[in-house]
């Protein structure tokens, strides 16, 4: 994207989570893990086991950041609840394996995880 900003100083330019420093390019970059605090709080109240699954889309920091947010959340309101964090893989490709994402989520309910959330970006 820098590369193509400078060639085109005159147009404008966005991207979400990364800084690119140029006149003509907006960076957003969010808090992600907060939305995910606020939504394992609603896991660990939801929780009767005290077991919420978490599968991240992909291995990447972004989506670890998510992970952490939700575990936060969960012992924030369930301090007894255990929080098991797989992902699917490390590439995006990951993301298109519906078969893996089953795999997992059957381990999780298998280790009494009665919540399960799915972080991924979209």
């Amino acid at each position: 994207m820098a590369a193509g900003a400078a060639e085109c100083p005159a147009s404008r330019f966005a991207i979400i989570d990364m800084v690119i420093d140029l006149p003509n390019i907006r960076s957003g970059v969010f808090r992600e893990y907060e939305g995910s605090y606020l939504l394992g709080m609603a896991a660990g109240l939801a929780t009767e086991s005290n077991v919420v699954g978490s599968v991240g889309g992909m291995d990447i920091p972004l989506i670890r950041r998510f992970g952490c947010g939700l575990a936060g959340g969960v012992k924030a309101v369930n301090p007894d609840a255990e929080v098991i964090r797989e992902m699917m893989g490390p590439t995006l490709t990951a993301f298109n394996n519906p078969e893996r994402g089953a795999e997992i989520a059957a381990g999780q309910i298998a280790q009494g995880a009665d919540v399960s959330i799915m972080l991924q970006v979209a």
